[in-house]
C-alpha cells in the first residue's frame, strides 16, 4: 500500500505520460466504504493502481464510451498541479 505522497506522484506521473486523461470538469461520483482493501476483492484506484479501502472516499468519473474511473482522493486531486503546470507551459 502506498502513501498518500506516493499515491498522488503516481497519478501525476500517468497524466503526464498521457495514460490518464484530465478530468477538469468531469462530473463525478463520490462514494464512501468501497472495497475492503484486499487487491483481489476490491476496486483499484486508476490513479496509482493502490486498492481503494472500505474507509476510503471513492472519486467515480463515469465514461460514456469506456468502464468508469476510480480514483482516491488524493489521486482524483492530484490533477489540479498538473493543469496549472501545462497551462504554465502553453503560455
Amino acid at each position: 500500500m502506498m502513501t498518500v505522497k506516493r499515491r498522488s506522484a503516481e497519478t501525476l506521473r500517468r497524466i503526464h505520460a498521457g495514460r490518464l486523461p484530465m478530468l477538469a470538469g468531469a462530473s463525478f461520483l463520490l462514494r464512501s466504504g468501497h472495497g475492503d482493501g484486499r487487491p483481489e476483492s476490491s476496486l483499484c484506484c486508476d490513479g496509482c493502481d493502490d486498492p481503494i479501502a472500505q474507509y476510503e472516499r471513492c472519486y467515480e468519473v463515469p465514461r460514456p464510451t469506456a468502464a468508469s474511473l476510480n480514483f482516491h482522493s488524493e489521486c482524483f486531486t492530484a490533477e489540479r498541479p498538473a493543469q496549472r503546470g501545462t497551462r504554465a507551459q502553453q503560455r
